[in-house]
């Protein structure tokens, strides 16, 4: 880099961005009053030939039904043609696409720069290679110097050959804790070449080496659970800003990494807000922006960094190129892009073939450039066959097959588990390793011995994980008081499967539906074609979907019947309300999503009923709130309570509404409408007292809408009404209160343990948990509770 001393005029230079970080290390140490503009060939290019943004994009998407991809890459493809006449139809086309985005104005030129850097010096550092078109590019200047990299003297090189790529990992990590032991700077080692099954590899050893080691990712933030809430919301047609404000309602966004995908998220957000175009327009834009968005790297001030081979500076770095296997390395392109080779001529690119020959040429240059490098491959990943690079016979190349040294060993940890698979390998195969009277005789292991107990989580590691914060809500409390790990699993460590299922959606589309159907101005066909259009759906899908739409009018018919018919005529839905229940320092909140709270003002009090849809099959049983469960209907009482919602409120009662069961049992004395409407009447408890019943249900006495509600020929009510009094709703309500408080410190004590609960010989804890192929749940784990069929559990008189 020495030209950068000669350099005392104001000059563009041009350079890729991986080593711009170390040419501005350089500049600042050598020559700080520098006066250069450093920029990349494809930000040069922005600004020689146009530049454009999301707007561009979405132009194309409504004008002529384009997917984003699809768009992208039209105006990607633009810069290499000119306004003329080609032979070629598909490149004409092209033309004529960037004649409609320049007249829009939606392609921007910038002519001030060229009138800028013109007849100034243009030097040209770090690329490998300067294609045909990158050339033609640099010709809009007048004094352009290209430095090129010159073929080293470093030629012989061994390349080390391992049977798999465990070997090959193992083999590296020794190697780089040589280095380490021997003085060398960590920053100064580098790895390269990898693809995702060496990351795996090497992220797990760097664990077991106590090695900071700083892996590429290719991990979309697309699959996490927090941008799948985002589209969500999105989808049933929430504005950015509500979206926004609900994932920072559901969760803590406590954590850095939970942090930074919060940031992207607002920052892919705002490209969009202002734009008027069709909502599922935005959204394919927006979900492409997201799955082309990864999760950030996480970096320490001492670290062993992967770094790519092409377009980059190496001086004193220690180098180990793995892979070095055919088909990885060198990299090869393919005659896939939109100007495939037969059109390449008119437009003055390179081929397909010439382009392999830059890459294949650049990589031998760089091998011959570097002091400090190992070289290896493996020959099998799992049971696939892997093949050496034609490199090593193409430059004579030798080859060694190393033997991975046990006698000495940086991780007993590795070391106890290396012991594991020669232990497997001789037992169950018969295959003996070489190593095994050495591992067997340094190392005791539990063979053949398991014990799923949790082994714990340090309270300061979990405190600092949730920055001392915590969200809470019922159904995560529920998971806790079910078992303890599953919470553990499913709220701290995150690894839930975040898909959204067929009737997951459906369920979806039921709630949004009925949300709205409230609203002035609600068209319940639009709504259910906007909804339903956000999910690509098989032919079977469609049909369902067809199907249950007319399912769905049945029910808003039965709904706004009883609104008709109620005096509780004020209407709140998804009502969003938190409470605090933070603790010393650390910050805790409980929420919760009421779906409909239907109220009115009476004599002074205000009745209040809440009704909670579901799309499948729930479980209402207050008896067992005792022991944390199924406490959602009355922990929406204690919500509404808590928070104050109302002013001397009066309960008339809390329902579920099964609005997605399908089950109707034959009767031949009632028709198909007659069964669904005895489905969809409320299953759950009403206050004992007749007066306010009445209120909500003016057929109580044989109600069409409440289930079981009746009154005798005695005038009390029926055997199957579900009544309660408001003594025992209070008692609930200071319950609940307490297993959310139970929980709180549970969870911020690190109590994890598998602990699934059996009430009365039913295991109520692990039917359908996604969890349970990981914790080995044993008889030993169980808790064994008492049923309870009335609420005897709080004390005195108080009973049902």
């Amino acid at each position: 880099m020495d030209f950068l001393d000669e350099l005392n005029e104001e000059a563009l230079l041009i350079i890729p961005n991986g080593i711009k970080t170390k040419i501005l290390k350089y500049i600042r140490s050598h020559n700080p009053f520098l006066n250069v503009k450093i920029m990349s060939l494809d930000e040069v290019k922005r600004k020689v030939v146009f530049d454009y943004d999301v707007s561009a994009i979405l132009y194309l998407m409504k004008k002529y039904n384009y997917r984003y991809e699809v768009a992208k890459i039209l105006i990607d493809n633009m810069y290499y043609i000119d306004d003329k006449l080609y032979k070629t139809k598909k490149l004409n086309d092209l033309v004529e696409l960037k004649k409609s985005l320049v007249s829009t104005g939606l392609l921007k030129e910038e002519k001030l720069f060229i009138n800028k850097y013109k007849l100034l010096d243009v030097i040209v550092f770090g690329y490998d290679y300067i294609t045909k078109y990158e050339k033609k590019l640099l010709g809009n200047f007048s004094n352009v110097k290209i430095i090129e990299k010159e073929l080293g003297n470093k030629l012989d090189r061994v390349v080390y050959k391992f049977e798999n790529i465990n070997d090959e990992v193992s083999f590296v990590m020794k190697k780089i804790m040589n280095l380490i032991y021997e003085g060398i700077d960590i920053n100064k080692i580098k790895i390269t070449n990898l693809n995702d099954d060496y990351r795996k590899v090497f992220k797990r050893y760097s664990k077991f080496y106590n090695v900071p080691i700083c892996l590429s990712t290719n991990i979309s933030i697309y699959g996490t659970k927090i941008v799948q809430s985002y589209l969500n919301n999105l989808k049933v047609g929430l504005s950015f800003e509500e979206c926004l404000d609900r994932i920072q309602e559901e969760y803590s966004l406590i954590n850095e990494k939970e942090k930074s995908i919060f940031k992207k998220l607002v920052n892919i957000t705002n490209k969009y807000v202002g734009y008027d175009y069709d909502n599922l327009l935005i959204i394919d834009a927006i979900t492409y922006d997201l799955k082309n968005t990864n999760i950030s790297n996480e970096h320490y001030d001492k670290e062993i960094e992967e770094i790519s081979i092409k377009d980059n500076i190496i001086s004193d770095e220690y180098i180990f190129l793995l892979g070095f296997n055919q088909g990885d390395i060198p990299s090869i392109y393919k005659d896939e892009d939109y100007i495939s080779d037969a059109y390449k001529e008119e437009v003055r690119i390179d081929y397909v073939s010439e382009l392999n020959k830059l890459e294949k040429d650049a990589l031998i240059s760089f091998l011959s450039r570097c002091d400090n490098i190992i070289i290896s491959y493996k020959q099998m990943v799992g049971d696939a066959e892997c093949y050496p690079s034609n490199l090593i016979n193409e430059l004579g190349y030798s080859i060694l097959e190393e033997e991975i040294d046990n006698s000495y060993t940086y991780s007993n940890e590795l070391s106890r588990l290396d012991l594991a698979i020669v232990l497997d390998n001789f037992i169950k195969y018969g295959i003996k390793n070489k190593d095994l009277e050495l591992y067997f005789s340094n190392y005791e292991i539990p063979y053949l011995e398991y014990d799923n107990e949790f082994s714990g989580i340090d309270r300061e590691q979990l405190l600092k994980l949730l920055n001392k914060e915590l969200t809470l809500s019922y159904s995560a409390i529920g998971d806790y008081y079910k078992c303890a790990f599953r919470y553990y699993a499913s709220s701290v460590l995150k690894i839930g499967n975040y898909e959204t299922s067929f009737m997951q959606f459906v369920g979806n589309i039921y709630h949004h539906i009925l949300e709205c159907e409230s609203r002035d101005g609600f068209d319940f066909d639009n709504e259910y074609l906007l909804y339903s259009s956000k999910r690509e759906c098989s032919a079977m899908e469609k049909f369902f979907l067809k199907k249950l739409k007319e399912e769905l009018l049945i029910i808003l018919d039965y709904v706004r019947e009883f609104h008709e018919k109620t005096e509780l005529i004020s209407i709140l839905c998804e009502e969003r309300i938190v409470i605090d229940k933070s603790v010393n320092d650390i910050k805790v909140s409980f929420k919760g999503f009421v779906d409909k709270i239907l109220y009115k003002e009476i004599d002074g009090e205000t009745l209040v009923a809440v009704i909670d849809y579901k799309t499948g099959k729930p479980e209402l049983n207050l008896f067992n709130i005792i022991y944390g469960l199924d406490m959602q209907l009355i922990t929406y009482i204690y919500l509404i309570y808590k928070k104050k919602l109302f002013s001397s409120v009066k309960f008339v009662g809390f329902y579920l509404q099964k609005v997605l069961d399908n089950e109707v049992k034959i009767n031949r004395n009632k028709t198909y409408l007659e069964l669904k409407r005895e489905n969809l009447k409320l299953e759950g408890y009403s206050i004992d007292n007749m007066h306010l019943i009445s209120k909500f249900d003016s057929t109580y006495e044989d109600s069409d809408y409440i289930s079981g509600m009746k009154i005798n020929s005695s005038g009390e009510f029926g055997a199957y009404a579900s009544v309660i009094n408001e003594d025992i709703m209070n008692e609930l309500i200071l319950l609940v209160d307490k297993k959310i408080e139970e929980a709180r410190d549970g969870i911020l004590n690190a109590n994890f343990f598998i602990n699934p609960k059996r009430i009365d010989g039913d295991n109520v804890s692990c039917s359908f948990c996604e969890y349970k192929d990981i914790c080995y749940m044993s008889e030993k784990d169980v808790i064994n509770l008492k049923e309870y069929n009335d609420f005897s559990f709080l004390g005195g008189d108080i009973n049902a």
